[in-house]
């Protein structure tokens, strides 16, 4: 993964928008153009892997997820019984970039690596019983933004294309200084870096000579950086 930060895709994109010197009420706020970031990095991602159906090393982050055992009642069409219990994330799995008709979690895992969980669908669990050889296989399938398991687990190791890398926080389990922060490896190559910088400071350039701004002074307004 190459040597680049959110922070540093922010600095420097605010930085050569204005020209090195950038007022203390600078607008767009860092937390604006993180998200201008993350939604371009999804374009171009789609954009190559529509034209070469490959997906870089780079742009898929792993991360320890928790699962617990809830009452399949939870679920109006729970098989085989409402009286059983099912295995389901403790939090709702982030957007993933689709590829193609998939989504975009690309492997589900023990934390040993010693064991692969393949992806079925809710539809299709429910005949997996049927099957001679693979009745037992571990499988994992996603319902209402849920990762659901076929067998019994506490923690995995999930691979994905999260549609916002910075969502990996709202359900990655970590220690506090391990957790994926703005100055965490991003999830992106050094060439898809500069054309996310090449398309930005467009955006940027033509809000900076938007009428109402004095002097490099955002005066248009308020706005609280939530970073």
């Amino acid at each position: 993964m190459a040597d680049v930060t959110l922070n540093k895709l922010v600095f420097d994109l605010k930085n050569l928008g204005y020209g090195g010197v950038q007022p203390d009420d600078a607008l767009p706020t860092d937390r604006q153009v993180a998200y201008w970031v993350s939604q371009t990095r999804a374009q171009l991602i789609r954009q190559e892997f529509s034209k070469r159906g490959k997906i870089h090393d780079s742009w898929i982050q792993h991360w320890i997820m928790e699962f617990e055992k809830v009452d399949a009642s939870i679920d109006p069409n729970c098989y085989p019984s409402c009286d059983s219990e099912v295995v389901r994330s403790k939090c709702k799995l982030p957007t993933t970039i689709q590829r193609g008709h998939n989504n975009g979690v690309i492997a589900v895992m023990s934390i040993d690596q010693e064991t692969s969980y393949s992806e079925t669908s809710f539809f299709r669990q429910k005949w997996h019983k049927y099957s001679k050889y693979t009745e037992e296989a571990p499988r994992w399938y996603i319902k209402g933004d849920y990762l659901y398991i076929l067998g019994n687990a506490d923690n995995l190791q999930i691979s994905a294309l999260l549609e916002d890398p910075e969502n990996i926080s709202e359900c990655q389990k970590c220690e506090p200084d391990e957790c994926w922060t703005w100055d965490s490896a991003y999830p992106i190559t050094l060439e898809m870096s500069g054309k996310i910088t090449d398309i930005l400071l467009k955006r940027l350039g033509i809000i900076l000579q938007a009428p109402g701004d004095d002097n490099n002074n955002a005066n248009t307004g308020t706005v609280i950086d939530q970073k």
